[in-house]
């Protein structure tokens, strides 16, 4: 399964509201809002997460974020991208949970 990501366009949107980062972190953001979108489309833990990034490290930047006032607004920005990913990837999710499937991942 390829992994959900963000479109150049819904970037472009979201990497303002994103706090400056010190070199080369802009693809990093991009991939935790990836992550924290997706885990939001599929109503998952960070931490069931495949490929975006270690869980520990999710986790520690949601955290920051959130105490430091970027994520509510990121989030805010990112519904449109929730929405998409449920919509494109729901039969994905639905098959990766659905026990006895072909499809099923424990």
């Amino acid at each position: 399964m390829r992994l959900p990501r963000i479109t150049n366009a819904e970037w472009k949107l979201i990497a303002p509201l994103l706090p400056p980062s010190g070199g080369q972190g802009k693809p990093r953001h991009r991939r935790y809002c990836s992550a924290f979108f997706y885990a939001e489309a599929c109503r998952c833990s960070l931490e069931s997460l495949p490929g975006y990034a270690n869980s520990q490290t999710l986790r520690t930047r949601r955290q920051r974020w959130e105490a430091d006032g970027p994520l509510a607004k990121v989030m805010e920005a990112g519904a449109s991208v929730i929405q998409r990913m449920r919509r494109e990837y729901w039969g994905q999710l639905r098959a990766f949970t659905k026990v006895g499937s072909s499809d099923w991942k424990r």
